[in-house]
């Protein structure tokens, strides 16, 4: 389990404060925001969604000791005018903007806005490939690729290549809730398909042709059934720009499976 901590925050009457968050799936993280000392006495609260619909996840006027409601738990340190939020069991679903507030009675609350991104620690997730293999031209063959770390139904699963000499090519994606879509070279003789109960993704290539000779790469999106990016690596982005031309390009998150196809 990962636990960021950040303590960065200064809550001012009249200014708006707003930082970045980020925590990692099925972990805990923990966040601080400081306040004036006059106002210790105040009841605490933590809220999601915008300012205007903010709704309560955990509200408190208890001081200097743990309270907690469901997965959130607060801290007001009135020796620090400091309090302390912990969301516990994070999901990527978790993302979205954050109020540390305190109520101000006859006047507007102050708060401070956090933006919280929850991503999938990738050290969990892993694919398992089968051997290479030759194959005549005109056969059939099918690629498979084992995952564990998370479920297909909850992420976009997607298959790419690499042919000698070439650029990596976009085959296509399966997302989490079952639709397909694919590159325009790949969709009369390429099938995508998944297996949910053993939790593995297939690559049915029909009528083979020398040109299939590749190594085959299969990588888990960041969402389930839509394209949202994130800061990548300098590994990932010259790895992402191959495919920028696709109009189903996003950004990944992922661990590489090499399929090697010879064809004769």
């Amino acid at each position: 389990m990962k636990i960021i901590w950040i303590f960065t925050l200064l809550m001012i009457p009249g200014v708006v404060s707003s930082s970045s968050w980020t925590g990692y799936s099925r972990g805990e993280a923990s966040y601080s925001c400081s306040y004036v000392s006059w106002y210790t006495a105040n009841e605490k609260y933590f809220c999601r969604g915008q300012w205007s619909e903010c709704t309560d996840k955990i509200r408190t006027n208890i001081k200097n000791k743990w309270v907690h409601s469901g997965r959130f738990s607060l801290h007001d340190d009135t020796r620090a005018a400091v309090f302390t939020v912990k969301i516990r069991d994070l999901s990527e679903q978790d993302s979205d903007i954050y109020y540390f507030g305190i109520d101000m009675y006859a006047i507007a609350d102050s708060y401070c806005e956090v933006n919280l991104n929850v991503i999938t620690d990738v050290s969990s997730i892993s694919l398992t490939s089968s051997p290479a293999q030759i194959k005549a031209p005109g056969q059939s063959v099918r690629l498979s690729c084992q995952i564990s770390g998370y479920a297909l139904t909850d992420y976009g699963t997607a298959w790419f290549r690499q042919t000698p000499g070439k650029t990596k090519e976009w085959i296509g994606v399966i997302w989490g809730r079952g639709s397909i879509d694919f590159g325009n070279s790949f969709r009369s003789r390429f099938t995508i398909w998944r297996d949910t109960g053993r939790n593995e993704l297939y690559l049915d290539i029909s009528s083979l042709q020398t040109e299939d000779t590749a190594v085959y790469f299969c990588a888990r999106t960041h969402h389930s059934d839509s394209v949202q990016c994130e800061k990548l690596t300098k590994t990932d982005l010259q790895f992402i720009n191959t495919v920028r031309n696709t109009q189903y390009m996003t950004c990944f998150m992922f661990r590489i499976i090499f399929r090697h196809i010879t064809t004769y």
